[in-house]
């Protein structure tokens, strides 16, 4: 670790018994359910240990990342360039006080800017090899990896990376600056505690002192020399006061924070796979494709469904965290949806990023599919689908398809329920 991360964050431990990344995890261990589980550490921006592995990544492939790359998306729709940005916010005293990768999405037609979720580079696939770029770039961001020639499509994907600048200034207004008055209420909240907790810890030790030095000075009125001590409580009173208004002023500076600097650490060039042409289609399955009326539908279905169960769920798909629902129930439990809707019947396809997300969470994880979803809607559910799918119903190619004789042997129907719709 190098001396100037070592002097400003200190060494990591020697081992920890359990790491997490997520303050919710602390939560739920402090809960009298959660039995006596290994001690965890909480690992973020300004730990050791977080800032010692971050460094090391970025000392061996940030040169890697700042090149650029061009991936494919195998679903045919995303066409642009995936920015990963590094935002940081510093408190008055100099420390870390937040630190997160963001990704945004520039669209090649120069729409509008969107965040997305970084786990988004999941779903994305790297050219094969003879169309890979012949090799490193001289000046990254503004020289690009090679890129398929169709339709001179190429010339637009260097003018958009030639709007660095106007990729960070949309973050600030858009995500920084949200990011930042996130961690200024949070803090707020922190700094409130820390100074009611100074004010009346060292108005105890300072009543305290007071007292004593009231019972010495009247001792001396008695005729009893109490010159020397009297002098040292004096002395420990001013003490307690400097201390007390140097601790107050530190909590005031620690809550004040402010944006550093945003930095792009990498950016991606996003083709779509053809039908024809560039990419040989010997490599790849026909990507399926997406229709927002159908998706709707499912999810509106899907939602009806968990709330007949009296659950309560909420639509995270904009989020991209590998799942489209919330569903909590009156006993506390979660269940994480992945909502796949079909216009008949037939294969659905999970991400990588949903098929991660489905092989950590597990039983809380569930495959909701809906069938002919715009006509006569049905509904069927799969449980911990990552353990449960059959494996040689699965195609790995950055998407996993998974064929319908595949997901109807182990998906339960749904209960009668209903939902509204709207007619067209």
């Amino acid at each position: 670790m190098p001396e100037a991360l070592r002097r400003r964050y200190g060494l990591p431990a020697e081992s920890y018994a359990a790491i997490t990344f997520d303050k919710a995890d602390l939560d739920a261990q402090r809960h009298p359910a959660a039995g006596s589980a290994r001690s965890l550490t909480f690992v973020g921006p300004g730990h050791p240990l977080f800032e010692a592995v971050v460094h090391h990544v970025l000392a061996r492939f940030g040169p890697d990342l700042a090149q650029g790359a061009v991936l494919r998306d195998p679903a045919g729709q995303a066409q642009g360039l995936l920015w990963l940005l590094i935002g940081n916010v510093e408190d008055g005293l100099g420390r870390i006080a937040g630190q997160r990768l963001f990704a945004l999405f520039q669209p090649l037609d120069g729409s509008q800017l969107t965040r997305v979720s970084p786990a988004r580079l999941l779903d994305f696939e790297p050219l094969p090899a003879l169309l890979a770029p012949a090799g490193p770039q001289s000046s990254p961001p503004t020289t690009a990896p090679a890129a398929p020639q169709s339709g001179g499509s190429w010339e637009i994907y260097r003018q958009r990376l030639a709007e660095a600048d106007a990729v960070i200034d949309w973050s600030l207004d858009h995500v920084l600056d949200p990011y930042l008055a996130h961690l200024q209420a949070s803090r707020r909240e922190e700094t409130d505690v820390i100074r009611d907790y100074l004010r009346r810890s060292f108005d105890v030790l300072i009543a305290r002192a007071q007292g004593k030095l009231m019972e010495y000075e009247q001792k001396a009125l008695r005729g009893t020399d109490m010159s020397l001590s009297i002098q040292e409580e004096r002395r420990h009173l001013e003490d307690l006061r400097r201390r007390q208004a140097a601790r107050l002023a530190e909590a005031e500076r620690a809550g004040v924070l402010a944006l550093g600097a945003p930095e792009i650490l990498g950016v991606a060039a996003i083709v779509p796979a053809p039908e024809t042409g560039f990419f040989p289609k010997t490599r790849f399955l026909t990507p399926m494709r997406r229709s927002d009326a159908v998706e709707e539908a499912a999810m509106a279905h899907a939602s009806a469904y968990e709330q007949a169960r009296g659950w309560e769920t909420e639509d995270v798909s904009a989020e991209e965290k590998g799942y489209d629902l919330l569903s909590r129930g009156p006993g506390g439990d979660v269940r994480y949806v992945e909502v796949k809707g079909r216009a008949g019947v037939g294969a659905v396809e999970l991400s990588e990023n949903e098929w991660l997300k489905a092989e950590q969470l597990g039983e809380a994880y569930w495959l909701y599919i809906v069938t002919d979803a715009l006509k006569a809607p049905a509904l069927y559910l799969v449980q911990d689908p990552a353990r449960r799918l059959p494996r040689e119903e699965v195609v790995p190619q950055v998407r996993y398809r998974v064929a319908q004789q595949g997901w109807n042997r182990v998906a339960e129907s749904a209960v009668t329920y209903q939902t509204e719709t709207t007619e067209g």
